[in-house]
């Protein structure tokens, strides 16, 4: 969030307007609904991954196109380069894309014509569940040199130790990523063939709406499978509370 907060903050002023996504990551969401409205900064939000409302919400002072793709919960996707495109149709206009399921080894967002990329290194990147880290980039070098000042003056500054294990996490991303992505896959075919199980998504299965988008800018489909239980919120607690820690003690017996 400090990536994501500093590089807004950094680039708009009052009488702007944001074109956000609907569902998005709910830190972002905080953020835009709780901390942008004091700087006088207007948001406008379009069901996720849908172009022609991305379109529709354009207006003379649309300032940043924020998109996330896949998406946190469902795994929408966004067809990044078409909004890179949508972006560029405004002067002065930045795209920005939260990348954090895919992350840099299975999406190449930036190579899309994406302005600027998030990743939350505190997940695939960072890989050990030891650091909270955020990353912004940018192939714009002097839209970097602006972000990197504004970044110092702010004071938002990774620690040298934040920074090493960060570095020890990024050096087995390849391999890391394949292997989430093989297993995911696997358990993504295997839920949706489950009886009790209503509906899975996964960007990597062919019922998936966004499938086509996702085998056109992934490489694989990474390792986040949603589903939903047949039988409703009864169902569904009975698997997180009682089912789960049956599996938990079989798997710590063997």
């Amino acid at each position: 969030m400090a990536a994501i907060s500093n590089t807004i903050l950094a680039l708009i002023k009052s009488g702007d307007h944001i074109i956000a996504p609907d569902p998005v990551y709910s830190g972002v969401y905080a953020f835009l609904k709780q901390i942008i409205n004091i700087y006088g900064v207007e948001v406008t939000y379009v069901p996720s991954g849908d172009l022609d409302a991305y379109r529709k919400a354009i207006k003379l002072n649309t300032k940043i196109f924020y998109g996330e793709t896949p998406t946190n919960p469902v795994l929408s996707l966004l067809d990044l380069k078409a909004f890179a495109d949508i972006a560029k149709t405004v002067p002065g206009a930045i795209s920005m894309c939260d990348s954090t399921f895919a992350s840099p080894i299975l999406q190449d967002t930036l190579g899309a014509g994406i302005d600027i990329v998030f990743q939350s290194c505190t997940k695939y990147l960072g890989g050990h569940s030891d650091l909270l880290a955020g990353s912004m980039c940018t192939s714009d070098p002097d839209l970097f040199f602006y972000l990197s000042e504004h970044q110092k003056i702010t004071g938002n500054i990774m620690s040298p130790y934040t920074a090493s294990i960060l570095l020890r996490g990024i050096r087995t991303l390849p391999i890391r990523m394949e292997k989430h992505s093989d297993n995911a896959l696997q358990v993504a075919k295997f839920l949706e063939a489950h009886p009790k199980i209503s509906r899975v998504f996964y960007p990597g299965l062919p019922s998936h709406p966004d499938y086509e988008v996702a085998k056109k800018q992934m490489k694989k489909f990474s390792g986040m499978v949603v589903c939903d239980i047949k039988d409703g919120m009864q169902a569904a607690k009975t698997f997180v509370q009682v089912r789960l820690r049956v599996i938990e003690k079989k798997l710590a017996r063997k």
